[in-house]
Parts: C-alpha cells; sequence; structure tokens
C-alpha cells in the first residue's frame, strides 16, 4: 500500500504505529516536506533449522519495497553484487586506515597526503573511510 503525506510531524505519527515489527515500512522524501509511504504485511519464512522469522525487506533506488521471497532472480543477483562490491570497497578501506596507523606508529605520517591512496567508491565516486 501506499500513501502520501506532508510533514514530518505527521509522517512520523503515522510510521510510529507500524514501527513495531508487524510491517515492512518505507518512506521516501518526494519534495521538500512531502513524503510518500508504502508498507506491507511482513511475510514470515521457515529457516533451515525450523525457527520461524519476518521476513526482511529490500528497496531498490527507484523507492518499490520488496520483501526479499518475493525478489525476481536480478534484483537478488544485483542486490549480491553490491554486497560483494561493497564488501570488496571495505577491505580495501580497511587496508588503507591500517596502512595509516603504521605510518602514523613509525612517525612517516605526511598529513593528509597520505588520504590520496585511499580507494575511492565505485557508486558514489567518494573516498571510502569506513
Amino acid at each position: 500500500m501506499k500513501k502520501i503525506i506532508e510533514g514530518v510531524d505527521a509522517l512520523n505519527a503515522f510510521l510510529e504505529p507500524m514501527l513495531k515489527g508487524e510491517f515492512v515500512v518505507g518512506a521516501k522524501e518526494i519534495e521538500p516536506n512531502k513524503f510518500e509511504v508504502q508498507w506491507e504485511v511482513r511475510k514470515k519464512y521457515i529457516a533451515h533449522d525450523g525457527k520461524e522469522f519476518l521476513e526482511e525487506a529490500w528497496m531498490t533506488e527507484d523507492g518499490q519495497m520488496i520483501q526479499i521471497q518475493d525478489l525476481t532472480e536480478a534484483h537478488a543477483k544485483n542486490i549480491l553484487r553490491m554486497i560483494l562490491r561493497q564488501r570488496r570497497e571495505s577491505e580495501r578501506a580497511l587496508a588503507a586506515i591500517e596502512k595509516l596507523f603504521q605510518a602514523m606508529d613509525a612517525g612517516e605520517y605526511n598529513g593528509l597526503e597520505e588520504l590520496n591512496d585511499t580507494p575511492v567508491s565505485t557508486t558514489t565516486g567518494k573516498p571510502v573511510l569506513h
């Protein structure tokens, strides 16, 4: 289901009862101070050990909310690619930070120019320092 809500206070009042776990909820600002809210009842799934869990959800770039069991193969592949890319970028960033700390410990740190080798995100083009 979808609804347009105007104002942050109205958005918070609308969302508060939904955030107790029974619903998958997504909200995005479509205009200044105007929000599109999507929600649906969370499905359940049985894990391999027999325990029941509430389903997780994924929000696409265009704001479409999809519960994991409803993902298409293409969405699932893109999510996996993104996770693996972020993992790789995180590993590079961690290596750069460790290198920087080693240089600091050895007294070889020369200031911000040391960050020139910092990996850059392929998604945002910004330095990856997390």
